[in-house]
């Protein structure tokens, strides 16, 4: 966590593993998206310990590893394939 000193703070969260994975009814896999790390920007309302009144500011990747069809679609990717699974 890093205070940007203007009453926001960056919270910096990396995810493993396979976030993101569709599988049709066969078994299939249609696409995964596998780990990155993101960089939220959060106003915390001069609050550091309630998260109740936090108020999300913004969010870049800055970390890519890996395949990530979804995210590179910017995320149409999901109903291009999920949409004709299911009808």
């Amino acid at each position: 966590m890093v205070d940007n000193g203007d009453g926001t703070i960056t919270v910096r969260t990396a995810v493993t593993g396979i976030p993101s994975e569709v599988l049709l009814s066969d078994g299939t896999v249609a696409f995964k998206d596998v780990g990155r790390v993101f960089a939220n920007v959060i106003d915390y309302h001069g609050t550091p310990t309630d998260t109740s009144d936090d108020e999300f500011i913004s969010q870049t990747i800055e970390s890519i590893s890996g395949p990530h069809p979804n995210l590179e679609s910017n995320f149409t990717l999901l109903c291009e394939v999920v949409v004709p699974a299911l009808t």
